[in-house]
């Protein structure tokens, strides 16, 4: 539903210049990976919202699938262009089929297919980078995991109204001592909310501990606000990141 409304739409080189230009209202709305079943959370995308005055709007998760893209002379040539993260996700295959290759890191599969193309070497990419470089797709699904699927946030300013099946996602500094992490987490237990993610989070000091958490429900409703409230309370720092409905069903775009 959120990538099927009208609008013009704008690639960017890097998911922090996404995130920049849409802080800078350069642009409405920012879609960014923030997480894939193989290589797990992308820590960029972690950063620059952290970093940012956004709010996460609304989430979709999108199977990903990576091809072998090129011409068949790149074959003869031991260099292999992507993006960090779609070489993670095909690592076990470029392991099999191209021990020791040069690795060509790129700040996207678009970019990486494009270079590919201009100097006759490979990529990994997508089918929809083939066909806007008109380059040839030499093998498909070359991703390690059949299941492979990216979850993205939408973001932008303001915050969502509750109306649904929503989450929220935090980051929440809590102090350096025993229990402290557990004294968070009796919180959300006290309040019967249920925790459905919990990662670490970069921290600006050393020996500080952030950690990013994802509840279920709306930042609006009372239970939630009440729990919030308290988790304030008794944390260092705490900033909501955005409330936002859940990802129904991957989409195949």
């Amino acid at each position: 539903m959120l990538l099927e409304t009208q609008g013009e739409y704008h690639p960017l080189p890097r998911i922090t210049e996404v995130i920049k230009a849409v802080n800078s209202s350069n642009y409405d709305i920012g879609l960014v990976p923030i997480e894939n079943t193989t290589e797990g959370n992308v820590v960029e995308t972690i950063n620059g919202l952290i970093r940012s005055d956004l709010s996460i709007l609304g989430e979709i998760t999108i199977p990903i699938h990576h091809s072998l893209i090129g011409s068949k002379s790149g074959l003869n040539k031991q260099v292999i262009h992507s993006h960090p993260q779609a070489i993670g996700q095909c690592g076990n295959w470029l392991d099999v089929h191209y021990p020791g290759v040069e690795i060509a890191f790129h700040n996207s599969t678009a970019e990486a297919v494009q270079t590919a193309v201009s100097n006759s070497e490979l990529a990994i990419g997508s089918f929809r980078a083939a066909n806007l470089y008109n380059a040839a797709i030499l093998q498909e699904s070359i991703e390690d995991n059949s299941g492979n699927i990216t979850r993205f946030w939408l973001l932008g300013k303001g915050k969502s109204i509750p109306t649904g099946n929503y989450r929220t996602t935090m980051l929440v500094t809590v102090k350096e001592e025993v229990g402290s992490l557990v004294d968070t987490l009796v919180v959300l237990k006290n309040h019967r909310v249920n925790l459905g993610k919990i990662d670490s989070a970069p921290g600006s000091i050393l020996d500080e501990y952030c950690f990013l958490l994802t509840i279920d429900g709306h930042q609006d409703t009372t239970k939630i606000a009440r729990t919030l409230s308290e988790l304030a309370e008794i944390s260092l720092t705490m900033k909501i990141l955005g409330s936002y409905q859940k990802s129904s069903n991957p989409k195949n775009l």
